[in-house]
């Protein structure tokens, strides 16, 4: 039995990629609640922020654990993890905040007519941004992090820092398993402290 030739598979390929689109567009032609869905997210287009390296990542909290120590203060830069909350209590960077969830669905009901719809709370603009101290100082510099399945919610989180007035956003290019490969500190429920 012969292979498929490369025409076939691209033939293939680009009639799925064309019928899944047709699909997104009719849902949203058709949909119930009325709201649009974007076809591509507005974090995506607009990138307001620098993807630093590991190595950038990890030099600057460890500099930064060696200010910390020294001065017994705040330091200049905060890690913020917008993983989901089982992923970052099993392990994350020691001093990074959850930034999870950044929204959740809502329904609401209308009684006398009995139609009910989703609605899309935003939660971090709600509850996290603005009854978290540490996002007070904007000139601080963010390194968010969460490169696994949910890295778009990484790149979302730095999106809605920026459109908050944060300027110094940078996005880490690795992943968590990439960090603890390295040998860098990690915090997790089975041992505390760095490990």
């Amino acid at each position: 039995m012969r292979p498929p030739s490369i025409k076939y598979l691209a033939s293939g390929t680009g009639l799925l990629f064309l019928l899944s689109l047709s699909l997104g567009v009719g849902f949203n032609a058709v949909n119930p609640v009325g709201a649009r869905l974007p076809l591509v997210p507005e974090y995506v287009l607009h990138q307001p922020y620098r993807v630093i390296s590991l190595e950038k990542a990890a030099y600057i909290y460890l500099a930064q654990g060696f200010e910390l120590w020294r001065q017994w203060g705040g330091g200049s830069v905060l890690f913020l993890d917008a993983r989901p909350r089982l992923d970052w209590q099993d392990h994350r960077i020691p001093g990074a905040k959850l930034m999870y969830p950044m929204s959740y669905v809502e329904w609401t009901c209308n009684p006398k007519t009995g139609q009910c719809r989703e609605e899309r709370q935003d939660y971090f603009g709600k509850i996290l941004y603005p009854f978290s101290p540490f996002f007070k100082d904007k000139p601080r510099t963010l390194i968010v992090y969460g490169r696994t399945l949910t890295y778009n919610l990484a790149a979302e989180l730095a999106w809605r820092l920026f459109k908050r007035g944060h300027k110094r956003i940078r996005l880490m290019a690795a992943d968590m398993a990439a960090w603890r490969a390295a040998g860098l500190p990690v915090y997790g429920p089975q041992k505390r402290g760095p490990r």
